[in-house]
């Protein structure tokens, strides 16, 4: 009886569904090639289906208990936040080093991109 278990999916039950931060998508995939909108899809897909714990790493922001950075590639992350139990947003893509830090502006305030590197 000394097998691990795995998860085998996301969890069980109502899906989380993207509420806003679509603008920062829109113009962050203007400029990304398909491989990196691609791992960015998946990765979103991760998140609504709530597998994005066990299949990606993850970035606290501590000023922010319900927001978190998702390393999607080398170079690239998203920044995730709720605001209600099953709806989430996009706050940021682009490379992790010119993400915005812990107090700067986040998502339904002012939204923030950067160019791919």
């Amino acid at each position: 009886m000394s097998e691990r278990i795995e998860p085998t999916g996301g969890v069980v039950g109502t899906p989380f569904r993207l509420g806003w931060g679509l603008h920062l998508l829109d113009e962050w995939s203007a400029a990304a090639d398909q491989i990196q909108r691609n791992a960015l899809y998946a990765a979103l897909f991760a998140v609504s289906d709530g597998s994005v714990f066990t299949r990606y790493e993850i970035i606290d922001d501590p000023d922010r208990p319900l927001s978190f950075f998702v390393v999607v590639r080398k170079h690239l992350v998203v920044r995730i936040a709720f605001r209600d139990f099953d709806v989430f947003g996009i706050g940021y893509v682009g490379p992790l080093h010119e993400a915005p830090g812990p107090g700067d502006t986040f998502v339904g305030e002012v939204g923030t991109i950067r160019p791919v590197s």
